[in-house]
């Protein structure tokens, strides 16, 4: 009798000990859920955030293109998704073996670059923008395969010097020297020039060839674009924090 006693103890404790534990692991598990509900909320904040000064920067940027220089519709293109803005068309391409800006270009960037600048240099996008690239393309020309290397260099070349002629007009204007030193200073840590030659040719549909395999527009391809990065890795690094 005394040994059936023992045994229903010990089959007791046992069973207290594993309800406690059931109740350990409940209290952990909730934590772990709790917490988990927390780094996602915190992350949905930060892209959240993100993207709503995405979405205005690209409002503003489609408003200035759209409305403000409706005249010049036809030479200028607003891509929402990459923040770029390209400039083509015949009457203001460079001519060949040429970094002189056109007259009509010059028109146009008149008007552009003083609203450009003001839409950029604005507080709220300070942390936001990487770097402003001014890149330079071209037409893919017919050549032999022997003088491919020499020509595709001769077309960097070019498009780097066209890019870096439209930085120094835009950097030249008065609109530009009427900021103060700090948003001056930051404007020039984030403006570069690039030039790309033929290695980014386009097609009718302003897709990449080397992606879409189409034939090359030669108009759409020749351009000069204004092209916003943003502070992505940033946002990267702060995800992270928030889940380490």
């Amino acid at each position: 009798m005394k040994l059936k006693s023992n045994n229903n103890s010990f089959w007791m404790s046992l069973t207290d000990i594993m309800t406690a534990l059931m109740v350990i692991f409940m209290f952990i598990a909730i934590s772990y859920m709790v917490e988990i509900n927390k780094q996602k909320t915190e992350i949905e904040k930060i892209v959240s955030g993100y993207e709503d000064i995405k979405k205005e920067m690209a409002d503003e940027l489609e408003i200035l293109v759209k409305k403000d220089l409706k005249k010049w519709k036809k030479n200028i293109e607003f891509n929402r998704a990459t923040l770029s803005i390209s400039f083509t068309g015949k009457n203001i391409q460079f001519r060949p073996d040429s970094d002189r800006i056109r007259t009509k270009f010059l028109l146009i960037l008149k008007e552009f670059i003083p609203k450009y600048l003001s839409i950029i240099s604005k507080e709220k996008y300070k942390e936001k923008i990487a770097e402003i690239r001014i890149e330079g393309h071209a037409n893919k020309p017919i050549v032999k395969h022997k003088r491919k290397k020499a020509v595709y260099m001769k077309g960097i070349e070019w498009s780097q010097r066209r890019a870096k002629k439209v930085l120094k007009y835009t950097i030249s204007t008065k609109e530009f020297k009427s900021y103060g030193s700090k948003t001056r200073d930051r404007l020039e840590f984030w403006f570069v020039a690039n030039g790309y030659g033929f290695g980014r040719t386009l097609d009718k549909k302003k897709q990449y060839t080397i992606n879409s395999k189409n034939k090359i527009c030669p108009d759409c391809s020749r351009r000069v674009e204004f092209r916003i990065i943003t502070t992505s890795e940033q946002i990267v690094e702060e995800i992270l924090t928030k889940i380490n």
